[in-house]
């Protein structure tokens, strides 16, 4: 499986696409995007204060789920949305070094 599900009680989904390396266009296997730092350990403690569901990125090199329309990180989160009543996404990114932010929840 390429990535984590993170159990919850309330109908709220926090993702965290970009918690390990990936590739988009213009990377590649030798040279991947590089991971958003504590993204998915952020997650897992909103998870458990907030009781919100959680889906986490956890193999390196795959297609960034963000990026591309079909993936099966995005099939996950819409059978988690339609099975558990899920009414809300909220999408976790970290800043790379030069950023304006260092986390950004949209």
């Amino acid at each position: 499986m390429d990535f984590q599900i993170v159990k919850g009680k309330i109908p709220v989904i926090i993702s965290a696409p970009h918690a390990v390396e990936h590739l988009r266009l213009g990377f590649s296997v030798k040279s991947p995007k590089p991971n958003e730092i504590n993204t998915a350990a952020i997650l897992k403690i909103i998870c458990k204060k907030t009781g919100s569901w959680g889906i986490i990125s956890t193999k390196r090199f795959i297609k960034d789920p963000n990026w591309y329309k079909k993936s099966d990180y995005r099939r996950q989160i819409e059978k988690l949305v339609k099975e558990n009543g899920i009414r809300f996404l909220i999408d976790l990114h970290g800043g790379i070094e030069n950023s304006k932010f260092l986390i950004q929840i949209s």
